[in-house]
């Protein structure tokens, strides 16, 4: 199955989260934009520190934090859409590996060999 397209707003959804996050001192190290080849939906892919420090769990809950002071409203991306990931992850370590200045989108193998195809995301 094709995933859907990444659609402007998301973008614009994923880039409020990360001005929020950043407002509350919520470091985040990469974010991109991720589908498995399975291509339900994208999830925007957050690999913070805090995940490494504090464990997944205290990530989500400042994530969700920073979700609710999002105005407007329609502009916060939902939880679920959302993957806190360690700086040690392999995918976060791959897409490292692949940020150039050529274009935004690579396509690259997880942990189980199955490709993903990933959007590369400026964070601020």
């Amino acid at each position: 199955m094709v995933a859907p397209k990444l659609v402007d707003e998301d973008i614009g959804k994923g880039q409020c989260l990360l001005k929020a996050l950043s407002k509350r001192r919520v470091k985040v190290d990469l974010a991109f934009w991720l589908s498995d080849t399975h291509g339900t939906s994208w999830k925007l892919c957050l690999a913070m520190p805090l995940v490494d420090r504090g464990g997944p769990l205290a990530a989500y809950r400042r994530i969700q934090s920073a979700i609710g002071s999002i105005e407007p409203p329609q502009m916060r991306l939902p939880l679920h859409r959302i993957r806190a990931l360690s700086q040690r992850d392999l995918i976060a370590k791959r897409v490292r590996e692949i940020i150039s200045p050529g274009g935004p989108y690579a396509v690259i193998s997880d942990e189980d060999g199955e490709s993903v195809m990933v959007f590369l995301e400026n964070v601020p």
